[in-house]
């Protein structure tokens, strides 16, 4: 098939508003059909955490979305909130690319006919030291699953995460041991290999904010590169906006008597005895706290802790 292939960050950016599609169009195959694959609230992400001296890093990050979309991003940095501890990682490597409607149906069919929902929410060695420690957030038919690994994975969990990586970019492949073992290849074509431009990674982001206007989670991983990059007066804008969204979503939430939203952002009320400040909202799957917590907890972010993260503060 016919793809678009980036030159620079910068042309990739204007392609992402002005072309449907983005940078690439990618999946082997062509062909499409009424049904139930993707469903519209349909995400996948996965995100892996390097551990050191007991402590968490969240290293990796590949996300899918209803419309194609997928995001492949590697964090060399991250900013913190010196009073609550919490950080953000700042993705300076990016790849961005739409998968072809067949690609994104086969993909969301296949982890769920492998059995993606009814994983156990604790899977790997639990009992082991482990090296890599990691967490997958499945959305479907407005249901969230949240399955955390640790060290190597088996059986179930290994299948759907290979099928997961086989839609990496080029030469990218999760951490996880156990995974790679099952020699899945990829099925996609022309796919953008990542760049490590934090500027460009930026622009990027917000390109895509025209075309997702109602992601926040699109909108903190912005707020953190304009944070890295010393861009007060953007990552300023980018909390106004995402806390605009988290706003919206958690009042949508709480008017349908839901417990929680399904955009990574759990929508309630709570109260945080760490730093004091009540009616946040648990943060995305992206906010870890830098005590140790990672994978196995979710912090709570607001716009007071985003404000403290701001360049020059």
């Amino acid at each position: 098939m016919q793809c678009a292939h980036q030159r620079s960050w910068q042309t990739w950016a204007r392609r992402v508003v002005l072309v449907l599609g983005g940078v690439a169009s990618a999946c082997a195959g062509a062909g499409d059909r009424s049904t139930i694959w993707p469903p519209p609230d349909f995400e996948v992400q996965f995100e892996e955490f390097a551990v050191a001296d007991a402590e968490q890093t969240l290293e990796r990050r590949f996300r899918v979305r209803a419309d194609g979309l997928a995001l492949f991003a590697e964090a060399t940095a991250h900013v913190e909130d010196p009073k609550t501890g919490t950080t953000l990682p700042v993705w300076t490597r990016l790849a961005a690319y739409d998968l072809v409607p067949t690609c994104t149906r086969a993909l969301a069919r296949r982890m769920h006919r492998a059995g993606v929902h009814d994983l156990e929410p604790e899977q790997g060695q639990q009992d082991s030291v482990a090296t890599v420690v990691a967490r997958l957030r499945w959305q479907a038919f407005q249901e969230l699953d949240v399955i955390r690994s640790r060290g190597r994975v088996h059986g179930t969990m290994a299948e759907i995460l290979a099928i997961l990586a086989a839609h990496l970019p080029p030469g990218e492949r999760f951490e996880t041991p156990g995974v790679a073992e099952r020699g899945l290849e990829s099925v996609l074509r022309g796919v953008p290999e990542p760049r490590d431009d934090a500027a460009g990674a930026l622009d990027a982001l917000l390109a895509l904010q025209a075309r997702a206007p109602e992601d926040p989670e699109l909108v903190l991983d912005a707020f953190a590169l304009a944070c890295h990059l010393g861009r007060r007066e953007v990552a300023e804008r980018l909390i106004e906006r995402w806390s605009a969204l988290v706003d919206s979503q958690r009042a949508a939430v709480l008017a349908s008597g839901a417990d929680g939203g399904g955009d990574g952002t759990e929508a309630r009320m709570v109260s945080d005895p760490g730093n004091g400040e009540v009616g946040e909202v648990v943060g995305p799957a992206g906010a870890v706290r830098s005590d140790g917590g990672g994978a196995a907890s979710e912090s709570r972010l607001g716009p007071a802790v985003l404000r403290r993260m701001l360049p020059g503060n």
